[in-house]
């Protein structure tokens, strides 16, 4: 999912400036997360997938998917191919220009995001 300065909206006021945050979602993968999103009975309209890179894996790093029904205050909020997701701050920075996830043509990739 690519974004833009308009979509890519830290919400802490008063903040520094943030970095650009890009994140690229495959058109199968928004389908796989829009039904698995549409399965989930009582979700929000504020609702989205939270993708956070947590410590561990044998890189150091790991990736983290969980659908949860609001953002938190800091939180990159974007939106497009109808998929709403949130990026805290230690996500955005860490390994800027690394892609993350499955490459294109697998049926599960949320993936490629970059920092910059």
């Amino acid at each position: 999912m690519s974004a833009n300065p308009a979509t890519t909206t830290p919400t802490a006021t008063g903040a520094p400036a943030a970095p650009a945050m890009n994140l690229h979602v495959t058109e199968p993968a928004a389908g796989e997360i829009k039904k698995f999103m549409t399965s989930e009975e009582g979700l929000p309209e504020t609702a989205g997938l939270r993708v956070r890179v947590v410590p561990g894996g044998c890189s150091g790093f790991q990736y983290s998917l969980n659908i949860e029904e609001e953002s938190r205050q800091g939180d990159f909020i974007l939106d497009e191919k109808g998929v709403r997701l949130f990026v805290d701050m230690f996500s955005a920075l860490t390994e800027p220009g690394a892609d993350r996830g499955p490459r294109a043509g697998s049926p599960r990739g949320v993936v490629d995001a970059t920092g910059s």
